[in-house]
């Protein structure tokens, strides 16, 4: 699905995720502490880079999933900033999400896809 399919994005996206892989690179277990994403029913964004928090909204004009995220500006480790950068990055610019049983799987054409785990029991 993708971002101009606005219900149908936001019915898939609505819950909460943790990042399970990203770029077909799954996190090491246990990682520190994982991105978290939650989509609420009103479309609102919220949740973790796993140093800093962040909050939005689904983009109302559909050209991707997201709207601008605002964020917390918090230092961490060199590896968990460089997790943070890409995780924000690839939110940033997917358009497309995909449901799998209990999983979601975010990208866009040259977008490095994210796959998230949902956390929450099922709506």
């Amino acid at each position: 699905m993708n971002a101009n399919d606005d219900a149908t994005s936001q019915a898939v996206l609505e819950g909460t995720w943790q990042l399970e892989s990203l770029e077909g690179h799954t996190l090491p277990d246990p990682a520190r502490r994982r991105p978290m994403l939650t989509v609420t029913a009103e479309g609102a964004v919220h949740g973790s880079t796993g140093v800093n928090r962040f909050s939005g909204v689904l983009d109302p004009d559909g050209r991707g999933l997201f709207g601008p995220l605002a964020t917390t500006r918090r230092a961490g480790p060199p590896e968990a900033m460089a997790l943070e950068a890409a995780f924000l990055k690839a939110l940033d610019s997917a358009t497309a999400v995909e449901a799998r049983d209990d999983q979601i799987v975010l990208g866009g054409a040259a977008t490095p896809r994210l796959i998230l785990n949902r956390t929450d029991p099922a709506a």
